[in-house]
């Protein structure tokens, strides 16, 4: 039976002992939706990810809503699935925590090559959504919807960064300079791309035993 305290030691991801566990996706389904911790949640949403469970897509998406790394770890794990459509409908509906970790999931998407074009044309409409937040005095996260069109080398992306740098007076202007660079003459966020797309033990790096 899989017992997320066989994937974490002191609290901390054990890369061993997650990149060879299996179990019955029901099984899985079951421990991702009783897990309350940070440590245990995200050591099972990465195995989910690895295995492709399909069946874990309703807890991962639940997951997304996560504070800590579990969250993460849940939107690393939805890039490998069958997830883009539910992803995008979850941004479009949730919060603060469940728009960045999206945001995320979908980059990592485009980093491994799965991204459909409908990716571009919705985070091209999820930067327009963040912008009005802005506006309102609300938290926007231009910045995170711009890193899957850079990934992607979108047309038309260096024009709603500027649109972003004017709007949003508390958008992370380094990262948006990061990406203007990068995608200038039709480049795309090649930096990103690399990092994404590397083994998750690289981006779970602070949290793995």
């Amino acid at each position: 039976m899989l017992n997320a305290q066989d994937l974490i030691r002191d609290g901390k991801l054990l890369p061993e002992a997650i990149e060879h566990a299996h179990a019955d996706p029901g099984e899985l389904v079951k421990a991702l939706s009783g897990a309350g911790d940070g440590p245990s949640f995200a050591a099972l949403a990465l195995v989910a990810g690895l295995c492709g469970v399909q069946q874990a897509l309703p807890a991962l998406l639940a997951g997304l809503s996560r504070e800590d790394h579990g969250g993460k770890a849940a939107a690393w794990a939805l890039a490998r699935l069958d997830s883009e459509r539910a992803v995008i409908d979850a941004i479009a509906g949730g919060g603060l925590d469940v728009r960045e970790n999206g945001y995320y999931s979908l980059s990592v998407r485009a980093a491994l090559g799965k991204a459909s074009p409908q990716v571009a044309t919705a985070m091209a409409e999820r930067v327009a959504a963040e912008i009005a937040r802005a506006k309102q005095k609300m938290t926007g996260l231009g910045e995170h919807a711009l890193r899957p069109l850079a990934i992607l080398g979108a047309p038309g992306t260096d024009a709603l960064i500027q649109q972003v740098l004017e709007a949003d007076p508390y958008t992370d202007k380094f990262e948006l300079q990061r990406l203007r660079k990068a995608v200038a003459d039709g480049s795309r966020d090649q930096d990103s791309q690399r990092e994404l797309a590397g083994p998750w033990v690289a981006l779970f790096a602070d949290h793995v035993y």
